[in-house]
This record gives C-alpha cells, sequence and structure tokens, in this order.
C-alpha cells in the first residue's frame, strides 16, 4: 500500500530531477507528492477501479501493456503508437497510481467516453485541482 506509493513518488521525483529542469525541482516533487497524496484519498486501490481506468484508456485509443522493463518512472509512453507500457511488477496500487500519472500527461477529451469512464475522469481530475497552492 503506502510502501508502492512512495516507491513510486521516490520514482517519479527521480525521473524529474535528472531531466535537469532547472530550480522548479524541489516544489515539483512536493507538488507530486501532494497530488499523489489526495489521489489515494479519492480512489480505492482494487482490481475493479485498475479495470475501470484500462477501460478508459482503451476508450480514448491507448493499449495499456504490462511488461518488463527499466522504466525510471515505471512506465513507458510510446505515443505515437498511443501504448503505455507499466512495469509488470507493480501491485494493483501501483498500477492505479501510475494510470494516474499518465493521465495528466496525455490528452483525454471526454465526449465519446462511457459515463463510467467519464466519471472516474473527473475524479482524477478533481484530485489534481485540489492540490494545494505553491506559495513559494
Amino acid at each position: 500500500g503506502e510502501d508502492v506509493l512512495q516507491r513510486l513518488f521516490a520514482s517519479l521525483q527521480y525521473y524529474y530531477f535528472s531531466a535537469n529542469l532547472g530550480g522548479q525541482n524541489a516544489a515539483f516533487a512536493n507538488r507530486l507528492q501532494s497530488a499523489l497524496s489526495q489521489v489515494r484519498l479519492m480512489f480505492k486501490y482494487t482490481k475493479h477501479t485498475l479495470k475501470k481506468l484500462e477501460t478508459l484508456f482503451e476508450e480514448v485509443g491507448y493499449t495499456v501493456r504490462y511488461e518488463k522493463g527499466n522504466f525510471q518512472s515505471g512506465y513507458c509512453l510510446v505515443e505515437n503508437r498511443k501504448v503505455a507500457v507499466i512495469n509488470k511488477f507493480f501491485e494493483t496500487e501501483g498500477r492505479i497510481n501510475t494510470l494516474i500519472d499518465i493521465l495528466g500527461s496525455i490528452e483525454v477529451p471526454e465526449e465519446g467516453l462511457t459515463d463510467p469512464s467519464r466519471k472516474i475522469l473527473r475524479q482524477v481530475m478533481r484530485a489534481e485541482t485540489s492540490e494545494p497552492e505553491d506559495n513559494a
């Protein structure tokens, strides 16, 4: 549970720090941790929730695959093919958190989504916008 989230956060933090984004790294990492904490509180980490997220990805044309790989952030996006490859060793919670993270980096139009997919997308969007303001 919590251990998976912490490992995911550490991986994401390492990825963004290593990307050499200048002095924004610490603020970004803090916002990311806050957002992940908010999302953790809003979702039940069940296989049912995972299936809802996978269905949402299918509806926007993405294929979700779980494979071995050396992914710094736990996943790899092949954007020209709309494929999300996620570390197959992640448990359900890690997979859910990773799919939520990917949702923040791809374009997801609501039109054409089924009601369950629209509902889970809105839950993710609410979680992302409820993060505290950065007053630094």
